[in-house]
């Protein structure tokens, strides 16, 4: 909250990262791979060979990463596949399966989500369900659990 209680306005970093779910990135690059690693760099070959390894990750893990999800198709199914670390995103994500026409994929999103949500959350997120609703005719809300 910002100053006398106004709400802050997201930052758009803030905004990309709950929707893409870039906590995922870090994992995916990461595999086989220790990118936390430091390059002393203490002459020239040593700069090329951290420059070399470095490019190599953006090449590829890197490029992998992107391309998987840089359709609306892609973006879905990753968020599916994954596992739920942001209930904000996974709403996100149903919201945009239910503009593509995907009424089915947006209930299998919150169903997902309910599981680790506390009472007070499975009540907002029965609120979100029945506003899906009524701005989706075709979407079906989904049984959440009773806490």
């Amino acid at each position: 909250m910002g100053e006398q209680g106004q709400a802050r306005p997201a930052r758009p970093a803030e905004t990309l990262d709950h929707f893409l779910d870039l906590s995922t990135f870090s994992g995916i690059v990461t595999h086989g791979r220790n990118l936390d690693q430091q390059w002393q760099v203490t002459d020239q070959a040593a700069t090329r060979s951290a420059v070399a390894e470095f490019a190599a990750v953006l090449d590829g893990l890197v490029a992998d990463w992107i391309e998987e999800r840089s359709t609306v198709a892609g973006v879905l199914a990753h968020q599916l596949a994954a596992p739920i670390t942001s209930p904000f995103s996974a709403r996100g994500c149903a919201v945009l399966a239910l503009q593509s026409g995907q009424p089915e994929l947006a209930a299998a999103l919150v169903a997902k989500v309910a599981p680790g949500l506390t009472a007070e959350k499975l009540h907002r997120l029965s609120v979100f369900q029945a506003t899906l609703q009524d701005h989706f005719p075709d979407f079906r809300p989904v049984d959440l659990p009773v806490r």
